[in-house]
């Protein structure tokens, strides 16, 4: 295995945003076999340490890959398309209003599960939607600098998604 093998290639799958998680999850099975710390129990501290870097990549590789928003960002990174979510924070105005609107809702459905229900289902809709356009961006038109506004809404959309959960459960 070489150090500079990308996680697509650690793991066997082929270079796309769209993955097969049963795939992932046997590529991820398979390196882990290979580099288990069982395996090298008696060898040299030297091998030993070699071999839990790589499973901690596996670990990473896999992590990456299994999330879309990790795998998005990985993949626009990687074809140098920066997502620089944390300096470009610029987002159309429709998408700042429906931030507001649910953020809202949010504060105001608090206590009130149906309410929260339908936010949640709305918000998932929405993720489901920008997941696809990154997607068709990455895949099928070949360009991750179309992809990189649409995984920046990601981050915001599953950000939502996380503070509506934390305020389903108390």
């Amino acid at each position: 295995m070489s150090d500079k093998m990308d996680y697509f290639e650690l793991l066997g799958l082929p270079r796309s945003f769209r993955i097969d998680g049963k795939a992932l999850e046997e590529g991820y099975r398979r390196v882990e076999l290979q580099v288990h710390p069982d395996r090298f129990a008696s060898a040299s501290p030297a091998v030993r340490r070699v071999a839990e870097q790589w499973a901690q990549r596996a670990n990473e590789a896999r992590a990456t890959l299994s999330d879309p928003l990790k795998r998005a960002v990985y993949l626009c990174e990687a074809a140098g398309c920066p997502v620089e979510a944390e300096s470009n924070t610029r987002m159309p105005v429709d998408f700042l209003m429906q931030q507001l609107d649910w953020r809202e809702r949010l504060e105001s459905g608090k206590g009130d599960a149906d309410a929260l229900a339908r936010l949640r289902a709305e918000v998932a809709a929405e993720r489901d939607r920008t997941i696809a356009r990154i997607g068709e961006s990455i895949d099928e038109r070949k360009s991750p600098k179309d992809a990189v506004p649409d995984v920046r809404r990601l981050m915001f959309i599953d950000k939502m998604s996380r503070d509506i959960a934390s305020v389903e459960k108390p």
